[in-house]
């Protein structure tokens, strides 16, 4: 049997974009994003409650908070990869949901956790109203990593790399900064001998706490911890952190 049989989650392919890859043929924090992204869509519209479908009966959008993934081996460009995806909890407000990538022989090669809950639309606020939360019971299932709904990085000296104000071309249909862009700006904080280190990217996590917004600017600084790279975006004014990336790479020889 293999990993692919080994779970029950949805079947559904993994389309692989030459746009997720960067320069040095390593898949970009961004495209990791886009592809997880794009299998939990194809799950919502299927049991429809994806975000138009829930924006227009409750006036709520899924906003995510957190995801994590655990990166076996690095994913080549052509490959043709399958994914399984499932609700696995529900804890209060958040909703966590597990996706593993698998490659033609049926092997895992990505474990991911996302973490979501409510937006409500009018306010820009999570939605604390049981009974809009009622109408989401999604089943339970196996997790396939250990993974936190906020990772956070305390006690750690971090150091300014750059400022960005928010620019229009960020701003998505719900009004608010995508998720993907705040990958950008992770990657884009990392020197081009670390980006090249991406195919030995091991473990990935990704933290979402608060919007950016228009008019804001974002600050975006960096840490290290024993080969860990974190990076984290802040909103300017008020320093509200709004992102917050660890990335963790596998040895050379390993």
């Amino acid at each position: 049997m293999t990993d692919f049989d080994s779970y029950a989650g949805a079947v559904y392919p993994a389309q692989l974009d030459s746009s997720l890859f960067d320069g040095h043929g390593a898949l970009t924090i961004q495209g990791y994003q886009k592809l997880l992204s794009a299998v939990a869509e194809q799950d919502l519209v299927g049991a429809q409650i994806d975000v138009p479908s829930i924006v227009a009966r409750y006036g709520v959008s899924w906003v995510l908070l957190s995801m994590s993934m655990d990166i076996r081996r690095a994913i080549g460009r052509g490959e043709k990869l399958r994914a399984r995806t499932w609700h696995t909890s529900k804890a209060g407000f958040i909703y966590r949901r597990e996706t593993g990538l698998f490659d033609e022989e049926g092997r895992l090669i990505v474990a991911a956790a996302s973490f979501f809950s409510l937006l409500d639309i009018k306010t820009r606020r999570l939605c604390m109203d049981s009974a809009v939360h009622a109408a989401f019971s999604p089943p339970g299932g196996e997790e396939l990593l250990c993974a936190s709904s906020r990772p956070c990085a305390r006690g750690l000296a971090f150091e300014p790399v750059e400022t960005r104000g928010v620019r229009p071309s960020w701003i998505d249909y719900l009004g608010h900064v995508n998720n993907a862009r705040y990958g950008e700006l992770a990657y884009d904080a990392v020197s081009d001998a670390e980006r090249a280190a991406f195919t030995r990217l091991s473990r990935l996590e990704l933290a979402f706490t608060r919007e950016l917004r228009p008019g804001d600017e974002a600050l975006v600084e960096r840490a290290d911890d024993a080969g860990a790279i974190l990076i984290r975006v802040s909103a300017q004014p008020g320093g509200a952190q709004s992102f917050l990336a660890k990335m963790q790479f596998r040895t050379v020889d390993s």
